[in-house]
């Protein structure tokens, strides 16, 4: 799965099987986010997450920082093998 631009945001939407693979994902996610001193907003709907991602110092524009936490997002979601396109 790939973040797509929505909006002047990068967006990722995703379903999982279950919530605790949700709240697993969200702390996993998290940790990157932490390491990077940068950070998505989040919105959880039981099984549905949604990660936006852009710079708020930059005016809310996509910067660099976000290309660069979306592909770490990006490669981590892939050990996710219950994820899909949501």
């Amino acid at each position: 799965m790939k973040f797509k631009e929505i909006n002047g945001k990068l967006e990722l939407n995703i379903r999982f099987d279950t919530f605790l693979a949700v709240l697993d994902f969200i702390q996993e996610a998290g940790h990157i986010m932490e390491s990077q001193k940068h950070h998505a907003d989040i919105m959880i709907n039981y099984t549905k997450v949604k990660l936006t991602l852009c710079t708020h110092d930059a005016g809310n524009a996509i910067t660099n920082k976000d290309r660069i936490l979306a592909g770490e997002i990006e490669i981590m979601l892939e050990s996710y093998s219950t994820a899909v396109a949501g």
